[in-house]
């Protein structure tokens, strides 16, 4: 509408004498070279990304809304309708989440074919909505027929098991951030529930769970813990590297599989370097490895992810590091200062090493992976 009318005022100045016919036609190819200007958005939501301020938006968040309280209801009748037995309780929760589980991945084929972003967008959420109910699906099925009266660990780490088979196919079916991070859970719970019944099937388990081992089995055990979550992790980023994802939106995929390994290598280093036992000691539990060995397997694995970072060029496996390097300070401040000169000076310890990896984390970014990709791009 601007254009038109500065148009017709050009014209209107050639026809008036004001300006003669060449400097009208310069005017013109000036005006028409110039780009339209894009229609200011709504007073108030000019913050807001483009897809939050339309109209879409909030159908499709009220479709999704609508979605997880129509399965929230089926779960609700189940339960109510749930007998007393042990073996079909487990037998109608296998149904109640089974059922689902199909339907979800039977939606998710479908709408993943369509054209439509918002569908393919709902395709990919069906799908991570399937990945557990599949698996805790298949989990109480076994505990109510073949496993239920033998071990109860195999059959978590077969529920396990199908989640990941789902998670797996369903990031095949519709490649996105969302099933990229569902198939990277699911690999990493059922990792957890596959050492769970080998440790399990090890040692005898307690009336809470706890397994009985001595303390002389304590250390060996745990580094063969800290072993195996590095394995875990070392997997999915080896198969980022030998088989890059080059399909479209790749490069958000990758920030999430770089999020989920150093997700996996954190957790299950801290899990195995900061375990303990003897819970009868006044202390609550004796560290494994002790107090400065704990926090330097963890210094460690922060170094690693420098590493990868400064190779990758990826500002995610900093972000990484600095957690590792955080939990490792942060173990020392609790075992340490706190018992030593009490919480208010350990709290200002800690308020120190916040902003100190804050402040390192930010130095490194800049030194190490300038311009590299970072956790944003995992949106």
């Amino acid at each position: 509408m601007a254009a038109t009318q500065v148009l017709d005022r050009i014209a209107a100045w050639e026809r008036g004498g004001v300006i003669d016919h060449e400097l009208a036609e310069r005017l013109r190819a000036a005006e028409a070279a110039e780009p339209v200007a894009a229609t200011p958005p709504p007073v108030g939501t000019a913050a807001l990304p483009a897809r939050v301020r339309s109209s879409g938006f909030i159908l499709e968040f009220f479709a999704y809304l609508g979605a997880a309280f129509l399965l929230l209801a089926w779960y609700a009748w189940f339960v109510n309708e749930l007998p007393e037995s042990e073996s079909a309780r487990s037998r109608g929760i296998a149904v109640a989440t089974l059922v689902p589980a199909l339907l979800l991945v039977v939606v998710g084929w479908l709408l993943a074919a369509r054209d439509d972003e918002r569908l393919r967008r709902a395709a990919a959420v069906a799908f991570a909505v399937a990945v557990p109910n599949a698996g805790v699906g298949a989990w109480t099925l076994l505990r109510a027929t073949v496993l239920v009266a033998e071990d109860d660990g195999a059959a978590l780490a077969a529920g396990a098991g199908m989640a990941l088979g789902v998670a797996i196919v369903a990031r095949i079916g519709r490649p996105s951030t969302i099933t990229q991070a569902a198939m990277l859970a699911a690999w990493g719970v059922f990792a957890l529930e596959l050492a769970g019944w080998v440790e399990g099937g090890l040692w005898s388990r307690d009336y809470y769970g706890s397994v009985a081992r001595s303390p002389d089995e304590e250390v060996p055990w745990n580094v063969v813990r800290l072993a195996w979550w590095w394995l875990v992790a070392a997997i999915p980023a080896i198969v980022m590297v030998r088989r890059p994802d080059r399909g479209p939106g790749h490069e958000a995929r990758d920030a999430v599989a770089r999020v989920g390994i150093g997700t996996i290598a954190v957790l299950g280093s801290a899990s195995a370097a900061l375990a303990t036992y003897d819970w009868s000691s006044p202390r609550g539990g004796e560290p494994v490895f002790g107090p400065w060995l704990a926090a330097g397997i963890m210094l460690g694995v922060g170094a690693v992810f420098v590493v990868a970072a400064r190779i990758s060029g990826s500002r995610i496996h900093l972000v990484t590091a600095g957690a590792a390097i955080l939990v490792a300070l942060t173990y020392l401040n609790i075992e340490l200062v706190v018992d030593a000169v009490g919480a208010p000076v350990a709290l200002l310890v800690e308020g120190l090493i916040l902003l100190g990896v804050s402040v390192l984390g930010w130095v490194a970014g800049r030194v190490i992976t300038p311009g590299g990709p970072t956790v944003a791009d995992a949106g």
